[in-house]
């Protein structure tokens, strides 16, 4: 049951955080595309937590995910 639980938190977190990627996303370059969010949609959480480092100081949504 605490497995289960532990699972849920982090499938919480991983949700909050693509959501917090796209409203970065759309606030800085306007709406993303289809292809950019089912790729936030099937990130882990460390791609996530990567990508919204990123995007803070990208110049564009390509350099956010192309390093």
């Amino acid at each position: 049951m605490q497995q289960g639980m532990q699972q849920g938190r982090q499938e919480g977190r991983q949700e909050e955080a693509a959501k917090t990627l796209v409203k970065i996303l759309n606030k800085r370059f306007g709406s993303v595309s289809q292809s950019v969010t089912k790729k936030i949609g099937a990130a882990t959480s460390s791609q996530l937590e990567a990508w919204i480092d990123t995007s803070l100081d990208a110049e564009s949504v390509e350099q956010v995910f192309n390093g």
